[in-house]
């Protein structure tokens, strides 16, 4: 797929999860977690992309390892908070996806919490959701 087609999937995706969290009652206006994904078998190339997602004003948590068959991934979240404005949400995720397309890792999309917290950790007990 190309760039553009990506950017396009994106935009149509982020527009979808901000419907579907409207439809189940959220305030966009409200401030919100969002988690930017990013996975690669690259730890270097990964690494390279967190410290640029961090000049760009992200937070950025640390790389975990993940094993999926014979695969090694490693993966972090850039993380943002703030209420969800598609405008800046489509911003955002443009330039992440570039991103990950000039260093040859996945962004993997984007998910926040809604719901009720307990002392503000996602604790799947909860009836909360993730989109």
């Amino acid at each position: 797929m190309s760039l553009a087609a990506r950017l396009e999937a994106q935009r149509q995706d982020n527009q979808d999860i901000l419907d579907t969290l409207v439809e189940d009652g959220a305030d966009l206006g409200d401030e919100f977690v969002v988690e930017h994904h990013f996975a690669s078998p690259s730890f270097d190339k990964l690494e390279k992309v967190a410290v640029e997602v961090f000049k760009l004003g992200f937070d950025v948590t640390d790389a975990e390892e993940f094993r999926e068959g014979r695969v090694t991934l490693f993966c972090f979240d850039a993380v943002r908070e703030g209420p969800l404005v598609i405008e800046e949400l489509n911003e955002d995720t443009d330039t992440l996806v570039k991103l990950a397309d000039r260093f040859g890792v996945e962004y993997d999309g984007w998910g926040t919490f809604f719901g009720e917290e307990e002392d503000d950790e996602f604790d799947e007990e909860d009836d909360e959701e993730q989109h």
